[in-house]
């Protein structure tokens, strides 16, 4: 049977209900993915928060590892004090962008 058969075998107000409820259930559906959305970005937002002040405390310690190595003497030292200084710049540049996400456009 075809949809205009059915159509028309079946009266009006019935098609209407049908797609009043139909309607409505979309309706639900939508507010709840809003709502969920509206949930998961809260949670980005103060999940790059709790990120930038984990990546904030981290670089500071690397600043005081870099100045403790660089009075020791040695070719071991200066190599840990060369990597500790590249993975503070990424860990800086990797805040900067975080923070640059969060800023409102």
């Amino acid at each position: 049977m075809e949809l205009t058969e059915i159509l028309k075998s079946v009266d009006a107000p019935a098609i209407l209900i049908v797609l009043g409820y139909f309607l409505y259930r979309a309706d639900g559906k939508v507010k709840e993915k809003e709502d969920e959305i509206k949930s998961l970005n809260e949670y980005i937002r103060i999940s790059d928060k709790e990120n930038i002040k984990t990546l904030s405390e981290f670089g500071k310690f690397l600043e005081s590892l870099i100045a403790n190595v660089d009075s020791i003497k040695g070719e071991l030292a200066k190599e840990i004090s060369h990597s500790a200084e590249m993975v503070k710049n990424r860990i800086d540049n990797l805040r900067t962008i975080i923070e640059s996400k969060n800023e409102p456009r």
